[in-house]
């Protein structure tokens, strides 16, 4: 097997599931829009929802990063002024209140 040929079985085997779950969450087993322009309409917007789904499951990753470190420099803080940072006081000392 060529080095090309391999390569591009690697890319084609990295595909196949997204391809797997566009066709089942898509519905693409029967297009109701009419002719092959419909078809290749409801391929491309199938896709489209596809990609926006990625970016979205990235966005929620990337939200519940940011809160864990937000809480971890809020305990961090918290405990440094020698308070625990699951009592209500904390609250006022983080937004020094005091």
């Amino acid at each position: 097997m060529t080095p090309a040929l391999k390569r591009d079985l690697r890319h084609r085997s990295a595909i196949e599931p997204a391809i797997g779950r566009v066709k089942t969450d898509g519905r693409l087993a029967r297009s109701l829009l009419k002719g092959s322009l419909g078809n290749a309409l409801r391929t491309a917007l199938c896709s489209f929802g596809h990609n926006i789904h990625l970016i979205f499951v990235h966005l929620w990753a990337l939200m519940v990063e940011i809160l864990w470190l937000l809480f971890r420099t809020i305990a961090a803080t918290a405990v440094a002024k020698g308070i625990s940072p699951f009592s209500d006081r904390a609250r006022s000392v983080m937004l020094d209140t005091d």
